[in-house]
């Protein structure tokens, strides 16, 4: 089953766009890359298995499906 290292909430804001959600997303990734990097070279990385009642997949977003 998939491990989790680390995790983090990220708000979508009604106002939010699919380039702003797109730097925020990118911003968010980078930090945890890093931070569960020094934790995997450190050994203090603390995995636990993906609750999959918890996770899904999300379709590709397309333009008819955007928020008006």
């Amino acid at each position: 089953p998939p491990l989790e290292v680390e995790q983090s909430v990220v708000s979508i804001m009604s106002d939010d766009t699919g380039e702003t959600l797109t730097d925020k997303l990118a911003k968010t990734g980078a930090e945890l890359i890093l931070s569960t990097l020094d934790k995997l070279e450190n050994g203090t990385a603390e995995r636990t298995v993906q609750n999959d009642d918890e996770s899904c997949y999300a379709a590709m977003l397309s333009k008819d499906r955007r928020y008006r």
